[in-house]
């Protein structure tokens, strides 16, 4: 009989800590996006919060991983199509030198097209925007930033930007229509 008293304690005691899991929480409210400054690669510089009103991709990524490589001609793609979006793409690569060859070769890769004027590197040797502000340790990640500087959403791994979900996702950010 003890035994019995225990097992039931023992599995009300289970039902109880499992209810809250089984209940659906609403997520959690737009979080502000931490301001940092910064120099991109081509001499442009700026802090993130002198961006406010448009939408950030703030896109954390690295030459020498292979997702990054596939995800990054689309990415510029889409930017080409979406002056209101303005991308900032952190490279980790430890020596700028690896970052700067893999630009030069993604001309080639998109029909001899450059990087659109919306498409700002950053490099980010040390990682102190990556891991020390945004906790990105995963390559590629993008993190969705709305107009007013709010955290809206995190992709990690690559994204399909020409996904009609995808394209509904940005639209919702500044009320659009996809």
């Amino acid at each position: 009989m003890k035994k019995i008293v225990i097992l039931a304690l023992l599995l009300g005691g289970l039902a109880v800590v499992s209810l809250p899991l089984l209940d659906e929480q609403p997520a959690p409210p737009p979080s502000a996006a931490p301001d940092f400054a910064y120099t991109a690669i081509d001499g442009h510089g700026g802090r993130l919060h002198d961006l406010k009103g448009k939408i950030v991709l703030l896109h954390f990524w690295a030459s020498w991983c292979a997702p990054c490589a596939a995800e990054f001609p689309g990415l510029l793609d889409f930017t080409a199509t979406r002056r209101d979006i303005t991308v900032l793409a952190v490279t980790v690569d430890a020596e700028r030198a690896a970052a700067e060859k893999f630009l030069a070769d993604i001309p080639a890769k998109r029909g001899g097209n450059g990087m659109p004027a919306n498409f700002l590197v950053i490099h980010d040797p040390e990682k102190k925007i990556a891991q020390d502000i945004f906790q990105t340790f995963g390559y590629p990640e993008t993190i969705l930033i709305a107009p007013d500087m709010t955290m809206r959403g995190k992709i990690v791994g690559p994204a399909d930007w020409k996904d009609a979900a995808m394209q509904a996702k940005l639209a919702a950010l500044t009320h659009e229509r996809p």
